[in-house]
């Protein structure tokens, strides 16, 4: 029963967060309107390749999930991960929070009898190196800017080193052998079965290529995918800008707040806009032009795939 009434409560308050974002961003139109012009006036050939890119980075994503499960010994088709993928990225962007994880564990767990803990563990551990990566990537970055003010900077790195840092000194504990300390037999048993994904990435190395390579090449093609919307509309913004960008989404998108994080992840990308120095009205347009490619790619994969399943 409580758990029920857990439920229900972050969901109202999911739902609260989004009226909210979305009543500021009605009001910001109003003051802004002939800014938003700038979207209509994107050229039909430039939509075109939007969709395109927008397309394969969905594609992309299916292999780097196909490159994951593979640590569990489940070898999933680069389609049938795409329909996992675009089902569970369309209950995000409908439901509260990250509800689209939920789907994919049910999926997993029913089809092939992933246990959810396993499931949890790889894709964790996924998300905790590439995220660390990112933080690496924009710290690096924000060092050899001058982007931001002195004083700012300053305390920035050094927030982001004490991060980077911190999270490395998790993974050297993980990685040692004081974890086999803990006398407590069923908190020691809980505590492997959550760092299960670790230990994939450390045994299989020929995996963890793969799934470099895969990463790797979603990164380039995400920001690829960013300068063409950039520049669709008419906004010039640095490789440098367009990849703290993405890693800054990253980052944040580990947290869901929202239905598809609406309103949340441009709040956040503007409050942080020191680190990567894309004005307010850019993050807004960008945004509501990668919203409405993710719906429509979405919609359009949902269709080939009803298509496909008649046949």
């Amino acid at each position: 029963m409580k758990k029920m009434l857990m439920k229900n409560y972050k969901a109202h308050l999911s739902y609260i967060f989004l009226v909210i974002f979305l009543y500021s961003f009605y009001s910001y139109i109003q003051e802004n309107i002939e800014m938003f012009n700038l979207i209509f006036s994107i050229q039909t050939h430039n939509i075109g390749i939007i969709f395109l890119i927008s397309f394969i980075n969905y594609a992309i994503k299916a292999k780097i999930n196909v490159d994951i499960y593979s640590f569990s010994k489940i070898k999933l088709s680069v389609l049938e991960s795409l329909r996992i993928i675009s089902r569970s990225t369309a209950i995000n962007l409908s439901g509260p929070a990250n509800i689209g994880a939920g789907y994919k564990l049910h999926y997993l767990k029913k089809k092939y009898n992933l246990n959810i803990i396993e499931n949890i563990s790889i894709n964790t551990a996924y998300a905790f190196y590439l995220n660390y990566f990112y933080i690496i990537t924009i710290f690096l970055i924000t060092l050899s800017s001058n982007q931001t003010e002195l004083e700012n900077s300053f305390y920035l790195n050094y927030f982001l080193i004490t991060v980077i840092f911190a999270l490395f000194i998790f993974l050297k504990i993980i990685s040692s052998n004081k974890l086999e300390k803990i006398k407590i037999k069923s908190l020691k048993d809980t505590v492997e079965k959550l760092l299960l994904g670790f230990r994939y990435f450390k045994e299989d190395s020929a995996n963890v290529r793969k799934l470099i390579l895969s990463s790797f090449i979603y990164i380039v093609v995400s920001i690829i995918y960013l300068q063409a919307i950039m520049s669709s509309i008419g906004f010039n913004i640095s490789l440098y800008s367009l990849l703290v960008l993405h890693c800054l989404s990253s980052v944040v998108n580990l947290i869901k707040i929202t239905p598809g994080n609406i309103g949340f992840l441009e709040v956040s990308l503007i409050f942080l806009q020191g680190l990567h120095g894309i004005t307010t009205n850019q993050i807004i347009i960008f945004s509501v032009v990668s919203r409405i490619v993710s719906f429509a790619s979405l919609l359009l994969l949902f269709g080939v795939d009803k298509i496909a399943n008649k046949n």
